[in-house]
């Protein structure tokens, strides 16, 4: 048997059992063709040894609080009034459990051009609870967070406070919306959310293994 190396020619090894046993399957998976596309255990293992764009973990940091000004949880739609019940009930509890675990002060809006929302004391808490991971950590941590574009999604689903299942489709709120209204696009829909699912299961099983 062959021994399975990154891109850069790095052998790969894993302590972890678990993971090793996913990675495994997920080789044992591809058959005549492989699909690389599909892979993404494989995919977030080679980029977290190779770190092939030589990101720093400062830069790292600063790209995760980048999604922090643009956070889907604190910036919202008051349109239509459904819609924004839906966002209420759905997204408070999240802001709730964030400021309860950092005794933070995040709050919603619902404009758009709304300068400093994120207050700078509440800006460098997170900064700081970031910099408290090493770097392989960070690169999972922003790879999840460019799948959900949430920083406080994230931190929700790496403090375990939901599930995969249940942050994805948090994630996709006025999706989830839309479908509930008229109706799913026959595969589309299903494909993209099993798609974000199984990237983030990926993401969410390195970072605590």
């Amino acid at each position: 048997q062959r021994k399975l190396k990154t891109p850069l020619g790095t052998l790969i090894t894993i302590e972890n059992e678990l993971l090793a046993l996913a990675l495994a399957q997920e080789w044992h998976q591809q058959y005549e063709n492989i699909d690389l596309s599909s892979m993404h255990l494989n995919a977030l293992l080679n980029t977290t040894i190779d770190n092939p764009l030589k990101i720093t973990k400062t830069q790292l940091v600063d790209k995760i609080m980048y999604f922090l000004d643009w956070d889907t949880v604190l910036f919202r739609s008051d349109h239509p009034p459904e819609f924004q019940q839906l966002q209420t009930e759905s997204w408070d509890p999240m802001l709730s459990f964030i400021n309860e675990q950092f005794q933070t002060n995040f709050e919603s809006t619902y404009y758009l051009d709304v300068k400093d929302l994120v207050k700078k004391n509440d800006r460098d808490i997170i900064q700081k609870y970031l910099a408290s991971f090493d770097q392989p950590s960070l690169t999972i941590f922003l790879f999840i967070a460019e799948q959900l574009k949430s920083i406080l999604l994230t931190i929700c689903l790496i403090k375990q406070f939901r599930t995969v299942e249940n942050i994805s489709t948090l994630s996709r709120l006025e999706t989830e919306f839309q479908i509930s209204r008229w109706s799913n696009v026959p595969y589309y829909h299903d494909y993209e959310i099993v798609d974000i699912r199984s990237k983030i299961s990926a993401a969410y099983l390195i970072f605590y293994c």
